[in-house]
């Protein structure tokens, strides 16, 4: 309750109601006396004078302490010695009979009064005065103790309630001083802060703003008075902010982060960061509370990464990296609604050789200007990417139609004439196209199926597209299989040798072997050398193997030299154009024959006539080495291949092998027969020794050995045997040895 007689600009506090409270005492007194006095006609006394005159200047006081409460001090010293004034004067206008009506009240009100503003001990003190004075009075009053009782009681009373009053008012005085001081800091903090803080109601009304609030938003805090915080919303955030809203203010003393954009006043979109906080169980808050933060700088900078790391530095074109998250999106979307998607690889045909021929900055203008025309023909849903140096990719919704449609657009546009630096380059590429489907579990599977489609292209003729075959892929993924494994057959002791006999076919006895390579992996099981040699040769382990290779021929040479069976016979070993082509093939062939200690004539070295003629003249400058070296050379598959003869006439040889396509034939297909004695013949013509691969019938080799051949391979003399059936075969009499 309001009093108009206090002061109300700061807490209530016992001084001020005891400064109200000690001018109506002093008041009451005299106007008791008074009235007193008037009514009943009595004679006033020296000592009663006295004693009003008292009053009288104490009420003065208090009426100064009441007009100038900071002028007129009091502390509890002088509060004490006004109280044994005004009981002074009490005392003696009781005894005077002044009051004749005294019954002690008087000694109520002034416990009432002054045990307000007094602390404890001043107050027990103050208690035990006042009880003595009652006691003194009733003794000089004679009153009975029946009518004093009932007084002391109130005194008691009055006397508690008055502390009680007092300790309240002192904790309340104090409670309100510390809610002013958290006010006023809060209301620095709030000014200080570079935070936006704001206070909705459970209706997202908002009720608080911070001056802050209007830097970030630009909306003073009069003018958000009837706004919503949903008001100012991004459309692409409405969503889960409004999801962050509810469970915010549904779930008592939770609390919700959230990055998203907000309206400014003049109307671009702000980032912002903010925290709630629900405060409505608070009844000093009753609402919900959000910190504010403009993070629109850090946004800005977060963006320019997010953007330079998925995007290509050259062509601005988005990177692997985001290829690989578009897809990632793209299966997980397939996986709930079966959208189509179609994935095109563009590798560009042969750019190495452009890069070479003109430098890569010349490339990277081709690149920049190929990147717009693709750019140009796609659709504005799909997707293109700069996946690698040379390569495009390409994300579009369609069918094979579509997709086959797309991809001769870009062909057609990638294979028009470019002009750079006033050079005219003309340039192709080949496309691969896969179809996203459930069997895809990641973007990996998926880029991988559109990439063996690409290499399809490639194979067929290039500047083409081709639709991913999974048949072909099962191939290229056991390729890739035998391609891993064969790397560890060496150390793991895979590898074997089998060994071909050759065979005189004037005679029918054995002029030696031919070294044929196997492989038996725990895995794969026997693998055909058809099969796995290519990889050799593509990978480049053939290196290595063919080397081993010679050395365990010519450990078996050197075994096979202690017999005279067995001392005279010659191992053929296949060699390899990436074996010729190493600058350290023929300083480790040399090193093989020092450490076996094998004559360099016992090993008849083989070259298939297409290897031969890919580098001819570095093919005959080696070959001449290894002929010096002292070993037999014999040109393998010959026919097949597309020779040259003036390259034919100076290559080194010793040997033509005819390769067994010719053989099967003969018998039956004269053109067969013909091209073999066309052989025969160049070869006698070059004085060079002639072997018939595949030859499997008896009629076979009468017709060779009828026109001119020397040696026989095949199934009609002996299968491929080991070393130790090799032997045995040697020991055997001169006489040709028949397959079974």
């Amino acid at each position: 309750m309001k009093l108009p007689l206090l002061r109300l600009d700061s807490a209530l506090t016992s001084n001020e109601v005891f400064r109200v409270a000690s001018l109506f005492l002093y008041l009451i007194l005299l106007v008791h006396a008074a009235m007193a006095a008037a009514t009943q006609r009595l004679v006033v006394s020296d000592a009663s004078v006295l004693a009003l005159s008292l009053v009288t200047l104490l009420f003065l006081v208090s009426l100064g302490r009441f007009f100038w409460p900071r002028v007129v001090a009091y502390d509890q010293g002088r509060l004490l010695f006004e109280m044994g004034i005004v009981m002074l004067a009490i005392s003696i206008l009781a005894l005077q009979r002044t009051l004749p009506s005294v019954d002690l009240s008087s000694l109520i009100a002034v416990a009432g009064v002054f045990l307000l503003p007094l602390e404890t001990g001043a107050a027990v003190a103050a208690t035990f005065g006042i009880l003595v004075l009652g006691l003194i009075l009733r003794s000089e009053l004679d009153m009975r103790l029946s009518d004093w009782l009932p007084n002391m009681y109130a005194l008691l009373f009055a006397g508690l309630l008055a502390r009680l009053l007092g300790r309240a008012l002192k904790q309340n005085a104090l409670a309100l001083d510390q809610a002013k001081l958290d006010q006023r800091r809060f209301d620095a903090i709030a000014r200080a802060t570079r935070h936006a803080l704001m206070i909705v109601d459970d209706k997202f009304r908002i009720t608080y703003v911070n001056p802050a609030f209007q830097e970030v938003t630009g909306y003073a805090e009069e003018e958000t008075r009837h706004m919503s915080f949903r008001d100012v919303n991004h459309p692409d955030d409405e969503i889960e902010s409004k999801k962050k809203l509810r469970y915010l203010r549904n779930m008592p003393s939770s609390s919700i982060f959230s990055r998203h954009r907000t309206l400014h006043k003049d109307g671009h979109w702000v980032w912002v960061e903010v925290r709630g906080y629900n405060l409505l169980h608070d009844p000093a808050i009753k609402g919900l509370v959000f910190s504010i933060e403009d993070i629109s700088e850090r946004k800005e900078y977060e963006l320019r990464l997010e953007h330079q790391a998925l995007h290509d530095p050259l062509t601005g074109l988005p990177n692997r990296r985001h290829v690989l998250k578009r897809l990632t999106g793209a299966i997980e979307a397939f996986r709930e609604n079966q959208t189509r998607l179609a994935v095109l690889v563009c590798n560009l045909d042969f750019f190495k050789s452009l890069n070479d021929m003109h430098g890569h900055d010349f490339g990277d203008k081709c690149l920049l200007e190929l990147t717009r025309r693709i750019s140009a023909e796609l659709a504005p849903g799909d997707f293109v990417a700069r996946f690698g140096g040379n390569e495009f990719v390409v994300l579009a919704d369609g069918g094979p139609a579509e997709a086959k449609s797309k991809s001769e657009a870009l062909l057609a546009a990638v294979s028009r004439q470019l002009v750079v630096e006033n050079v005219i380059v003309k340039l192709q590429a080949s496309v691969g196209i896969a179809f996203l489907h459930a069997g895809h579990k990641n973007p990996a599977e998926l880029l991988r199926d559109a990439d063996a489609a690409m290499y399809q292209a490639k194979e067929s003729g290039r500047n083409r597209a081709e639709i991913f075959d999974a048949a072909l892929q099962d191939l290229r993924t056991r390729r890739a299989q035998l391609d891993a494994a064969l790397r560890f057959a060496l150390e793991r002791d895979e590898l074997s040798l089998n060994y071909q006999p050759k065979v005189a076919l004037d005679d029918g006895t054995i002029r030696g072997f031919e070294l044929l390579l196997r492989w038996n992996n725990p895995q794969h099981g026997e693998i055909a050398p058809q099969e796995f040699i290519p990889i050799a040769e593509e990978s480049g382990l053939i290196v290595p193997i063919g080397l081993w290779a010679l050395e365990q021929a010519c450990l078996q040479l050197r075994s096979w030299g202690r017999h005279r069976a067995t001392a005279d016979v010659t191992i053929a070993v296949n060699v390899s154009m990436r074996q010729l082509l190493q600058s350290s093939f023929l300083p480790e062939v040399a090193a093989i024959l020092d450490r076996t200690g094998v004559s360099p004539a016992a090993i008849e070295l083989e070259l298939t006539e297409s290897s031969a003629m890919a580098n001819p003249l570095q093919t005959i400058e080696t070959l001449s080495i290894l002929k010096k070296m002292g070993f037999r050379l014999a040109l393998d598959d010959f026919g097949t291949g597309y020779s040259s003869l003036a390259y034919l006439q100076k290559l080194p040889l010793d040997v033509l092998k005819i390769d067994k396509a010719f053989i099967h034939g003969l018998g039956t297909n004269s053109s067969d027969a013909e091209i073999i004695r066309l052989i025969l013949a160049l070869a006698h013509t070059l004085k060079l020794d002639t072997v018939a691969e595949g030859v499997e019938t008896a009629e076979q080799v009468m017709l060779l050995k009828h026109m001119g051949c020397h040696l026989g391979q095949g199934y009609t003399f002996s299968r491929s045997v080991t070393a130790r059936e090799a032997e045995q075969l040697l020991h055997l009499a001169s006489s040709t040895v028949l397959a079974s």
